[in-house]
């Protein structure tokens, strides 16, 4: 073959130029199959999703529709359990109306059983007598029958104080053992009066407050407060400071809470009355104004 001409080597020299970019240019094509398949990737992804969400959501509303019947049901339940509760609390109102109607039968029996003391011996009352054979300790241990001291005796006086050696019981005592003399005096008119100071206190207790005071007449011990409660001159376990007058054996006159000072003279004024013969009814009414009028805070129960 006869050699090329230089114009012809210029034609295949740009034919090649040309074919080198056409090759260039195919890469695009490749790039937008790239892209399709990026394309197809997310698209397929998309509709994954969209294929599982409603998967979801139904499973969502199935827990849902299961959960709302379970509290429905829930509700349900708890109205009857608050139906039984209420008719449950009505019998409880019964209940307290029964526990209402035993508390007055017990009101009852207990105002029946006040009239008794805790051994079980009657309350005293205006015009009764010492129980038979009662027998209490005096500050030497001696015993003495006091129900047979009473009826031996015109006047017997039990005059009661809280507590030996204490302030207030020490000048009641010792205003009775002042006037001891002037109740002496009533006795020698043929009027035998006795005296006895009475309190919840030991026998030694006793002895010691009786030394102590230099005291002419005998003090009764009273540790269980027998005869105290028989009397009425207590109020739970406190002693009330009282005197109590006994004649002929019954008792007469009682003046529960009052002072020391209107205990000793309000005392002596019944007893001097009564020896010199005036009425017991219109001494008490004269004691009582005397008193009214000297302290308010005295309460006399006849």
């Amino acid at each position: 073959m006869p050699p090329l001409r230089r114009s012809s080597r210029l034609a295949s020299k740009k034919d090649a130029l040309v074919a080198v970019p056409a090759k260039g240019k195919q890469e695009p094509a490749k790039t937008t199959k790239s892209k399709k398949v990026a394309d197809s990737k997310t698209t397929k992804t998309t509709e994954s999703t969209k294929a599982k969400t409603p998967a979801a959501t139904k499973k969502i509303t199935k827990k849902t529709a299961a959960a709302a019947p379970a509290k429905t049901k829930a509700k349900a339940e708890a109205k009857p359990a608050e139906s039984k509760a209420k008719t449950e609390t009505k019998p409880a109102k019964t209940t307290r109306k029964r526990k209402a109607s035993d508390l007055e039968d017990d009101n009852k029996e207990n105002k029946e059983v006040e009239s008794k003391t805790s051994s079980g011996l009657k309350k005293l009352k205006v015009g009764d007598k010492l129980p038979a054979n009662f027998k209490l300790n005096n500050q030497k241990g001696k015993t003495i029958d006091l129900a047979k001291v009473a009826s031996q005796s015109h006047v017997l006086i039990f005059f009661i104080y809280p507590r030996a050696n204490t302030p207030g019981c020490t000048r009641q005592t010792k205003g009775f053992n002042t006037n001891y003399e002037k109740y002496q005096k009533l006795s020698t008119k043929g009027k035998t009066i006795t005296i006895f100071g009475l309190s919840g206190d030991s026998e030694k207790a006793q002895l010691k407050f009786t030394d102590k005071l230099g005291l002419q007449f005998d003090l009764i011990s009273d540790p269980k407060r027998e005869l105290i409660s028989m009397l009425g001159a207590i109020n739970g376990s406190k002693i009330i400071r009282s005197h109590f007058i006994f004649v002929d054996g019954k008792l007469q006159k009682r003046d529960i809470k009052i002072s020391p000072e209107v205990s000793i003279n309000s005392a002596l004024e019944y007893v001097q009355e009564l020896v010199e013969g005036h009425a017991v009814e219109e001494v008490e009414e004269k004691t009582t104004k005397k008193r009214k009028t000297r302290n308010k805070d005295v309460v006399t129960v006849d």
